[in-house]
Formats: C-alpha cells, structure tokens, sequence
C-alpha cells in the first residue's frame, strides 16, 4: 500500500511539471494538477510539501479568479484541514469559515458544498471547546444533507456521528445515543456489517452507551467493533489497542 501511494506521487507530480509545461501559468489545469499532488502527500504524511502545494495554489487561484471564486473555497478548505490535522486550529478555523462564506455566496445556503463546510467548520470548533457553535454548524449541516435528492448516506451519518459526538461532550447522552444509532444503522446499511467505519461508529456508540451506565451493551459494542478491526486490519493493528483500552475502562 506504501509503495501505491509512493508511485501515485511520482505520477502525480509528473503530470503537474507536465500541465506547467503545456498549459499557461495559472491556468485552472494545471493548478488541479498541484493541487492533486498536494492531496497524495497529505495522504502519505508530507505535511510540509502538501502545505506548500495548498498555500501555492491558492495564491495561484486567488491571483486567476479573485477572492470569492468556488476554486479558491475548495483550497482554503484543503489547507485548513491540513493545518487541523498539525495542531493549527486558529488558522484553520478561519480558512475553513472562509470556505463556507464564499461557498453560501456562490451556491446558496443549501447546497452540498455548504453542507461540507459547515461540517468542517463544526469540526475545528469542537477543538478549540466551542460546543455550542460547534452543534448549531454540524445542525445545520445535517440538516442540509438529509433534504438534498438522491443523497449520499454516508454524509448523512457523518454529520449525525459529528453532531453525536459534541452532545456527547456536552453531557446529553441520551440524545447523543440517538444520534449515533441513525449513524450506525446507515454505515451498516451502506458500508456493509464488516467495513472498518462500522467499527469506528460501534466504538463511538459504546463510549456513549457507557457514560449512561449502560455496560454490557457498551462491551458488546466494543467486542463487535473489535472483531471488524481484526478482520480488516489483522491482529497488530494499533487500532485493536484503543479497542482495548476503551474495554478496560468499562
């Protein structure tokens, strides 16, 4: 898998020297080309190159299209996830609500796009312990997603997992359950019974099943959520040790 994602970069980044060699500077072909590579190191972990990438292609963008263009939103929403996953939560909250002011501008407040900014935005003010405005953004997302034709659930169960999730860590379980067991259900639907979210979304249900007092349901949960992992990831996974740690504390 390693060495995929290594040769996906080479690839990559020969078709964006290609696309600079071929295209005008700036043109949207050859920032999509960057942009693209930018994506693979993030996913590889070269957080710095990725940064580089992002914050070089956004300039590129806002220099082309202006400050308000739906390219530019799509770039201020890479970088601000990247600068989340390294810690940066000031910056990244103020690109991602950048994000969602050009996109509400361009696209309505009820489209898709919004719907996934919103999310982001709520994901960041989680971090930083702003829970209320965190639950009004992942509301309002959810919200837009459940009415949207022809909706991808698993965006549906994001946001109803996201939205669980600060209810929980506001002390209001109970409706937090309800919210995690819409999410379950739909990945188990979607996903399939074995699919590593599934698991994820069964560890998210037994944290919450636990703090009500509800243990054996907790560690049935755990147990289930830990034979997925297995399945899926084999049994030195890191992944099985949080199963298990989450299962002592029960």
């Amino acid at each position: 898998q390693q060495y995929h994602g290594i040769a996906a970069v080479r690839l990559a980044l020969l078709s964006a020297e290609h696309a600079q060699e071929t295209c005008e500077e700036g043109s949207v072909e050859t920032d999509a080309a960057w942009n693209h590579l930018a994506v693979l190191l993030n996913k590889q972990g070269e957080y710095a190159q990725a940064e580089a990438l992002y914050r070089s292609v956004l300039s590129s963008r806002v220099s082309a299209h202006g400050c308000e263009h739906p390219l530019v939103a799509v770039s201020l929403n890479n970088l601000g996830t990247l600068l989340f996953s390294q810690g940066n939560y000031a910056e990244a909250l103020t690109l991602c609500e950048k994000a969602l002011d050009i996109r509400q501008h361009c696209y309505g407040a009820a489209d898709p796009e919004v719907a996934e900014s919103l999310n982001n935005v709520g994901v960041v003010l989680c971090q930083t312990g702003a829970l209320g405005d965190a639950q009004r953004c992942f509301e309002r997302s959810l919200h837009i997603r459940e009415r949207i034709p022809n909706q991808e659930y698993p965006d549906v169960a994001v946001s109803l997992n996201n939205l669980a999730g600060v209810l929980s860590n506001m002390g209001r379980f109970e409706r937090a359950q309800t919210m995690y067991a819409r999410s379950l259900s739909i990945c188990e639907r979607v996903l399939g019974a074995e699919h590593p979210d599934v698991a994820v979304s069964l560890n998210n249900c037994a944290k919450n099943l636990s703090h009500m007092g509800r243990v054996e349901e907790a560690l049935c949960m755990h147990e289930r959520s830990m034979r997925i992992k297995e399945k899926v990831h084999g049994q030195c996974h890191p992944s099985l040790a949080t199963s298990l740690n989450n299962m002592a504390f029960l």
